[in-house]
């Protein structure tokens, strides 16, 4: 939350998160790289500020 702290106080803690409910899993991307030439990985941090620029763009035009 250092690049938004205005929306610190609508978002869930992350003190004491639960734990994974299970051992993490690998998956194998070559058929995505090598066929469909998805080769670039977008990481998560981005993913979560784009996500948040389209939901409070939505909100904006809904005039919540």
């Amino acid at each position: 939350m250092n690049a938004r702290p205005g929306l610190k106080d609508r978002l869930p803690s992350v003190e004491n998160p639960p734990p994974p409910p299970g051992p993490l899993s690998t998956i194998d991307t070559r058929f995505a790289a090598t066929y469909l030439h998805m080769d670039r990985y977008t990481s998560w941090h981005d993913t979560v500020d784009a996500t948040l620029d389209s939901l409070l763009k939505a909100e904006q035009d809904w005039e919540i």
